[in-house]
């Protein structure tokens, strides 16, 4: 029933209504039930379209046939070049799907406009086409150039071919470059490369103006690069883009977010494929990290310098030397991400430990080089996977009470260090344990080797450090504890970009590099600290009880033997016929 009919019907029975207020609710609600209907109906259509448009993944995009090396067709009808290389880049790795439609310039236009097609895959911005289209991030740069005869010199420019004919592409930006800037040249129009290239071989035309890559292509096929030349100046230097119809926003937003997907190593190997290095845009892109995305790379171009929070005595990971210098096994890795993305991590100085994990958490620190990732952290703190993990161990004094593990800490005083991984898991797991907090792992070992406590806790790198110092002679490492420490790099929250980019930095080290690092802090140090006597204290005894067991071993297979011999004589006697 339609709704003049409802409302008449309810007119008619109004005068049949008692209750004037009856009348009025019962309109007000049937009017009501008549509009929910409706909005519930545009909702459904609504999802269903935006539903569709999600499913829909596939991607019409028109391309100009003739144009290598950007675009063209293969005698098999296989479309290539190098922007159908990069579209098809993008959908790859942005999990969608493109179908290249081979068109004339002219077609491809009308297709665009009509619908018939998505987006074309590669035009100029000009103010024409700023009316009724919009445009991608540019996916590439291009020079237009004047191309001649090589007998009409070497310095011929638009300026001086006033009144004579040059050939150009029919709507194409230059065509509309010569007609806003040179209206008193004539402008022959040309569809095909070849015929750009016969019309000045047979005077047709005096000129040709026309991208730069793509004339050079054709001149180099022909053998004629040397006859017909090219203005030594660029007219203009375009940036190139996927082109929409401006109404099309949606489909715009998602090729934009998708192109910045792509690495920057990929979009500068399809380049280096296709057009020369001069022609290049990409390998402006002074990154020596491969990995990084166009939208990576953008990030970094505007953020390049970072506040570094350092531990200031966690030798070997980590310390400042007397000039205040970063040193260390985190340092060393610092350096290496400075250098492969361009960027500077200056150390903050004079804070402490504890006071450096506040810093970052007030976001007045954007970066901690060397830190162990827990619950209390992650609220403040974004980590990249571990490149270190050490052993966190026991250390006592060495006439202390033997020590298996932490269980036989009740009733000890522990130092452990303030605002640590070691800290938190102690009084998680162990919370009737008597902890003395320490600002450093020095000020720790200072109060074991006076007795001032029972042990301390901490990295094992950082203790047999200690050790081999030859400062502390009363300590020994007297147990393991079930802890590692997976030591990360620490980005502040707010700097979710950069958490991304460290995390693929750290990745791309060869193994060979970080095994260098380790071996120059870690095990060389701790194969140097060991003494002989240390050696053969703890050795000698196993490798006399070997020799006994050898012996042993030696005398009950040589006694075995001499009974087997008469024995074995007896069973022959016994079994002859």
């Amino acid at each position: 029933m339609k709704i003049n009919e409802i409302l008449q019907h309810l007119a008619k029975s109004s005068c049949l209504a008692v209750d004037a207020v009856a009348y009025r609710f019962k309109v007000c609600s049937l009017l009501l039930l008549l509009l929910l209907g409706t909005f519930l109906a545009s909702s459904v259509h609504a999802q269903t379209n935006t539903a569709t448009t999600q499913q829909n993944k596939t991607i019409r995009i028109g391309i100009n046939s003739t144009v290598p090396p950007f675009t063209f067709v293969l005698p098999n009808g296989r479309s290539t070049g190098m922007f159908v290389e990069i579209w098809q880049t993008w959908a790859d790795i942005n999990d969608y799907s493109v179908v290249f439609v081979p068109l004339t310039h002219v077609q491809s236009i009308a297709q665009l406009k009509s619908g018939e097609i998505d987006m074309q895959a590669g035009l100029f911005i000009n103010d024409e086409r700023a009316k009724w289209a919009d445009f991608s991030v540019a996916i590439a740069q291009v020079n237009t150039k004047l191309f001649y005869l090589d007998k009409m010199g070497k310095d011929l420019t638009l300026g001086k071919l006033s009144g004579a004919k040059v050939g150009v592409g029919p709507g194409t930006f230059q065509d509309g470059y010569l007609i806003d800037n040179y209206p008193d040249i004539i402008r022959t129009y040309l569809t095909v490369d070849k015929d750009f290239v016969d019309e000045l071989l047979n005077g047709g035309v005096s000129a040709v103006i026309s991208e730069a890559p793509v004339m050079n292509g054709r001149l180099e096929l022909e053998g004629l690069k040397g006859t017909i030349v090219s203005s030594q100046n660029t007219i203009v230097k375009n940036t190139v883009h996927g082109t929409f119809l401006k109404d099309n926003a949606y489909l715009k937003s998602i090729v934009n977010a998708g192109f910045r997907n792509i690495p920057i190593a990929t979009l500068r190997m399809i380049e280096k494929k296709w057009i020369a290095d001069n022609f290049a845009m990409f390998k402006e892109y002074e990154v020596k990290l491969d990995g990084l995305t166009l939208s990576e790379h953008e990030w970094l171009a505007t953020n390049l310098n970072f506040s570094l929070g350092v531990s200031p005595s966690s030798l070997p990971l980590e310390w400042l030397d007397e000039n205040d210098l970063h040193q260390g096994v985190s340092a060393d890795y610092v350096n290496i991400l400075e250098d492969l993305l361009s960027i500077d991590m200056k150390p903050q100085l004079g804070l402490s430990w504890p006071e450096t994990i506040e810093a970052i958490k007030n976001k007045e620190i954007d970066v901690i080089s060397a830190i162990v990732k827990t619950k209390s952290r992650e609220s403040f703190i974004n980590f990249t996977r571990p490149y270190l993990s050490v052993p966190l161990v026991i250390a006592s004094n060495r006439d202390a009470d033997l020590i298996r593990d932490l269980g036989d800490l009740q009733g000890k005083t522990i130092a452990v260090e303030k605002s640590t991984p070691a800290e938190e898991y102690l009084r998680r797991d162990y919370p009737n344990l008597n902890l003395v907090l320490v600002l450093d792992p020095l000020s720790g070992m200072k109060l074991l080797e006076n007795h001032s406590v029972d042990v301390y806790i901490g990295g094992l790198g950082v203790v047999v450090h200690y050790l081999n110092s030859g400062d502390f002679n009363d300590i020994k490492v007297a147990a393991y504890t079930n802890y590692k420490l997976e030591v990360a790099m620490g980005i502040r929250k707010g700097l979710e970009p950069l958490h991304v980019i460290l995390d693929k930095a750290l990745d791309s080290i060869p193994a060979k590099d970080k095994a260098k690092i380790y071996n120059s802090w870690y095990s060389v140090k701790i194969d140097n600290g060991i003494k002989i006597t240390t050696f053969l204290f703890w050795s000698l005894p196993i490798i006399l009880f070997l020799v006994l067991i050898i012996l042993f071993y030696y005398r009950m297979t040589h006694k075995l033997k001499g009974n087997y011999s008469p024995h074995k004589k007896s069973i022959k006697s016994l079994t002859a016929f």
